[in-house]
C-alpha cells in the first residue's frame, strides 16, 4: 500500500500560520513585545482587532489540518490491496459508516437482515474497490477537543494531550472565540483587548509547533504496518 505523507497538509497549515504572522506583524503586535516597557505603543482599534482575528486564523488552520489529515489517512488506507476485514477497526468503521447508519435506521426486520448481509459482503470486499475517503468522524462538537480524541480513538493514536502540550488546553477556548466572532456575537476588537501582545505571540508559537508535531506523530505511527492492518 502507499506510504502516508502529510507534507501537503503540514505545508498548508504552515502557510495559514505564516499569513497570521504577517497580519500580526502588520499590526506591530510582535514589535510590542520587546518595546512594551520602554516605548509602549497605543493599543488602538487595529491592534485589538488583529489580536481578536488571530483566534479565527488559529482555529481555521487547525480545522483544515485535522480534516486534511483524516482524509489523507483514509486515502492511504484505500490503497490497501487486501480485504476490508483485515484492516484495523477504525478503517472498517469508516468504510461501514453508511451501512451501519442505514441498519440502525431500518424500521423492519427484513430490511435489517438485508443490510446485515450487505455489511458482511462489504467486509469481504477488496479495500481498493471501496470509497470511504470522504468520511469524517464528526462527534457533533464542531471541532472541540473531544473531536480530536474521537479521531485519535478511531486510528488508535493514543492520548492527544501529551502530544499537543499546552495547545491541548486551548482548543475549546479558541473554538468558542472563533464562533463568537464568526457568528457576530462579539467584535474581534472586544476579544483582542483582553490579551497582551506577549500572550498572542505565545498562542501563535505553541499552536504552530504543537499541531505540526501532532501531524508528524501520525506519520510516524503510520510506518508501523499494524497501524493499518491486524496482521
Amino acid at each position: 500500500m502507499d506510504t502516508l505523507s502529510l507534507k501537503p497538509q503540514i505545508d498548508l497549515f504552515e502557510q495559514s500560520m505564516s499569513e497570521l504572522e504577517l497580519l500580526l506583524r502588520s499590526a506591530n503586535i510582535f514589535e510590542q513585545i520587546g518595546d512594551r516597557e520602554s516605548n509602549p505603543s497605543p493599543d488602538d482599534i487595529l491592534v485589538k482587532t488583529a489580536k481578536g482575528i488571530s483566534f479565527v486564523f488559529l482555529f481555521s488552520a487547525y480545522e483544515q489540518l485535522l480534516k486534511g489529515t483524516v482524509r489523507a489517512v483514509l486515502e492511504t488506507a484505500n490503497s490497501y490491496r487486501g480485504k476490508l476485514k483485515n484492516m484495523q477497526d477504525g478503517f472498517i468503521a469508516a468504510a461501514l459508516n453508511s451501512s451501519f447508519r442505514s441498519y440502525a435506521d431500518a424500521s423492519n426486520v427484513k430490511t435489517k437482515i438485508g443490510n446485515a448481509r450487505d455489511v458482511r459482503s462489504l467486509l469481504d470486499s477488496c479495500v481498493r474497490d471501496l470509497k470511504f475517503t470522504d468520511y469524517f468522524p464528526d462527534d457533533g462538537s464542531y471541532m472541540k477537543s473531544t473531536q480530536v480524541r474521537t479521531i485519535c480513538y478511531l486510528f488508535d493514536l493514543g492520548d492527544p494531550a501529551p502530544i499537543l502540550g499546552r495547545a491541548w488546553s486551548h482548543i475549546d477556548d479558541f473554538q468558542y472565540k472563533r464562533n463568537e466572532i464568526a457568528h457576530g456575537s462579539v467584535l474581534p476588537s472586544k476579544i483582542g483587548e483582553n490579551y497582551s501582545a506577549l500572550e498572542i505571540e505565545s498562542f501563535y508559537s505553541e499552536w504552530r509547533c504543537s499541531w505540526v508535531a501532532f501531524a508528524e506523530h501520525i506519520e510516524k505511527e503510520s510506518l508501523n504496518p499494524r497501524f493499518w492492518t491486524r496482521r
